[in-house]
Parts: structure tokens; sequence; C-alpha cells
């Protein structure tokens, strides 16, 4: 069994499906999706249909269709026999058959069996001592018969996995290739194992392990391993070593290396076809003077910095194509003030309503030349903007002051938007109003609106 081990929303999933692809050329592939199945509480049952269905082009030969309609039979067998009795209510009246509560659960338990206790649960019920020592007896009775209950039901489950082994096995020797270059093993992917609750994951591992850990039938799985360790604790205790427990499993694990967020950026751009020529960023490494700066770079820089997977970052870029939808200003869009809120509006966090603070933005820590040798956070940079945005044009176009690392850059911002807005102006005595990117948050509510 081989675990691909990355965090959620990191290209997991795409990465399976182009390793389906790849690897269907050469062996049959069957997948499934844990998360879509959890709803139950059987996965042998959904890998199985996954199976069957990944290997029906495969079974030409009378000999493979009577394997699986063997192995069939043995599925049916390995579905849990449903416990006679109800240990733990058992457990739970025999601690607590003093008081009322466990009456109830006596009552209910024998009840299960068919036994009349009314006059024992009465007796128990007024304190008296006789009663008590008759529902003792018939508690020891019916624990005595769970237990052989339970003994038979163990070794019928052993031996259905026996059967359904031998005959997943046997099912797997007899496969016809639809061609020469079609060969075993048979590819069992299962996805989204991460997002599934906690005891759905730890069974899904436990039945692979019990009923397909067979020659000729490999196991690829997708998993966040800090958080499959989660689920284990929280089924078996903080205590438990899950670590130790997950290696029984795994034959061999890699991880899979992230992608560059500004790659991911760039192919978003070509594919939502995305202006550049619309969009205006800071350079980096570079004299603030007639250099445009690298708008993919950039956002991936922001991005990054604000440690946004890439399932979030597709969502983003698409956020970004909406908002340009309902752009039809000549302004080009500053990406300092924009992306941030972007990012608040995928993750479902409120702070567009308002402005996101540099304060809450500079935890990120995160740091760009702005000419020579000169850095600024990148939470400073946003919040001067949004503040700058605020005012009249025909102040902020003035720039900050000039000893303020980015003045060039904030200044040339709002003079390139007064130059634009006072060419369209009509004349006479002007209004001068604040700049465009005060109405960013509006128009970030209404992109969350389209996309809800």
């Amino acid at each position: 069994m081989l675990a691909l081990d990355s965090q959620y929303g990191t290209g997991k999933s795409f990465f399976l499906e182009l390793l389906a692809e790849k690897l269907s050329q050469y062996h049959p592939v069957a997948r499934v999706d844990a998360w879509a199945d959890d709803s139950g509480n059987e996965p042998s049952v959904s890998i199985m249909a996954a199976v069957e269905e990944a290997l029906e082009p495969y079974l030409s030969k009378p000999a493979a269709r009577d394997a699986l309609e063997k192995l069939k039979a043995a599925r049916r067998n390995i579905l849990p026999i449903l416990a006679k009795g109800a240990g733990g209510a058992l457990t739970k009246a025999i601690a607590r058959y003093f008081d009322d509560v466990a009456v109830e659960q006596i009552r209910d338990l024998l009840n299960q069996r068919g036994e009349d206790i009314s006059s024992e649960a009465a007796a128990i019920g007024e304190g008296a001592g006789a009663g008590i020592e008759a529902i003792g007896d018939r508690l020891t009775e019916l624990a005595d018969r769970h237990a052989q209950d339970l003994i038979k039901d163990y070794r019928d489950r052993k031996r259905s996995r026996f059967e359904f082994k031998k005959s997943m096995a046997q099912m797997i020797a007899s496969l016809v290739p639809r061609d020469v270059d079609k060969i075993g093993p048979l590819i069992v992917i299962v996805d989204e194992l991460d997002r599934c609750r906690p005891d759905y994951a730890i069974k899904v591992l436990e039945e692979i392990k019990h009923f397909f850990d067979v020659p000729g039938v490999a196991f690829v799985l997708a998993i966040h391993r800090p958080q499959l360790s989660a689920s284990v604790q929280s089924v078996y205790g903080a205590n438990f070593k899950s670590d130790d427990y997950l290696r029984r499993f795994f034959d061999w694990s890699m991880t899979l290396r992230p992608r560059s967020m500004s790659a991911l950026v760039t192919d978003q751009m070509i594919e939502l076809g995305l202006d550049w020529q619309r969009m205006r960023s800071p350079p980096r490494g570079h004299s603030m003077k007639n250099v445009e700066g690298d708008h993919e770079d950039y956002i991936g820089f922001i991005l990054s910095a604000m440690n946004v997977t890439p399932r979030e970052a597709k969502a983003v870029m698409r956020a970004l194509a909406l908002f340009f939808q309902s752009w039809d200003s000549e302004v080009r869009v500053e990406l300092t003030a924009l992306i941030p809120k972007l990012v608040a509006m995928v993750r479902g966090e409120p702070v567009f309503e308002t402005n996101l603070d540099s304060a809450q933005l500079s935890k990120y820590s995160s740091m760009f030349r702005m000419g020579g040798d000169r850095t600024i956070g990148l939470g400073r940079l946003y919040g001067q903007i949004n503040v700058m945005a605020t005012n009249s044009l025909l102040n902020t176009r003035q720039g900050p002051d000039r000893d303020m690392i980015g003045a060039e850059y904030l200044q040339s911002v709002f003079a390139e938007e007064y130059s634009i807005l006072e060419k369209r102006r009509a004349g006479g005595q002007w209004q001068v109003p604040p700049s465009l990117i005060a109405t960013y948050d509006e128009r970030v509510r209404l992109v969350d609106r389209l996309t809800d």
C-alpha cells in the first residue's frame, strides 16, 4: 500500500487523476472516492463496486466470471454480523442498576432477547433485595449467552475473511488482458481520505488491510498524515501512538511536492483569459522607475505569504476573473489592495467588510524589495494603500512622504488614476473623488454573492 502524503488542497486529486490515466494504459485501475461514500459505514462495499467496474473488461473467460461470482458471494459474507446483544448497554446496566435509568436499560436489553423481566425490574425500582438478586442472575445468564454469540460471530467472520481473500486472489489470477500490453496488478486508488469523518477513515484502512491484502492488488491512498494521525487519536485516544499505528498499513510513503504558486497563477491567468495590462503591482528587486511589476509573480508572492493552498489559489483566481467582469474602468486594478481581500472572501472570513489592516497581514512577515536594498512588509504596504485610497485623489496623487519606503510606487498609483479621471471630466468645477481602490470591498462582496 502506497501513501501519497500532502495537506488538503495541494493538488492530490489532480495528481491522482493524471496517475490513473497513465496507469490505466498498462493496468486495470479502480478509483474510490472515500469522502463520497463515508455517509455509509461499509468501505469494503464501495471498494468492491469500484473493483468490479474496473475488472469488467478483463473478465472474458468463464473461469474469470466464475471467480467473480464466488467473490460476490464471499463479499456478502464479510458484511458485519450484527451483534445479538448490546454489550455497551449491558455494561452500563450492570454498573448502574440501582437507579431508574438502569432499570430501563436492563429492560430494553433483555426485551431484545424476548425476555420478560417486568416483575424483577419493578422489584429493583422498589429497592427489594430479592429483586436485585433475581435480576443479577438473569444478567449473568445473558452475559454468558452473549459471550458465546460473540465467539461464534468472530469465528464466522474469520472464516468469511479467509474465503473472501482466497476468492479475490483467484479472480485476479484468472484475469484475461484485453491486449498484450495490459497486465496486472490491479491498482486501486483511494482519494479524499483526509476529508472523511475519523471513524470511517480508520475503517477504510483496516478493511483494506484485512480484506484486500492479496497478491496482485496494489493500493494508492491520498492522505494528509497529520490529519489522519489526529483521526486515529480521536478514535483510540489522545495518548495512542498513531504514527506507529499508521506505519503498519503503508509499505511506502511519498510526499507530493507543492507546485510553484507563481506557475499555478500563470496557468490560471492563461486559462481564465485575464489581461495583465489591466493590473498593476510593484516591481521586486528593481528601481521603482520605468519597471512594471511581474503580476503573476506578485500574486504568487501574496498567496504564498498568506499560506494559500493550490485549491484556494484557484478559487482566488476565479474570483479575480469575476471581479474584472464588473470593472469597466480604464484605471488599472492594484493587486496589493485586492488579492488579500479575495483570499479572505475565499476563506469565508469577514475581514473584507472593513479593511484587512496591516497588523493582521503583517503577521506573515513577508518582505520584498522596493528599489535598491530597501524592503517593506506586505502588510504595511497593504495598509498604506487602503488608508490613502479613502482620501481625495487631489491629495493622494502627490504620494506619501518621500522618505517612506515605496513612496514612489504609491505616488504613481494614485497619480495615474487622477490623470485618467481628470481627462474624463467635462470641464468646470470638479469634486475630486477618492480612489476607486476604496470600492474594492463592495465589489468583493458582489463577487462573493455571485460565487454562492
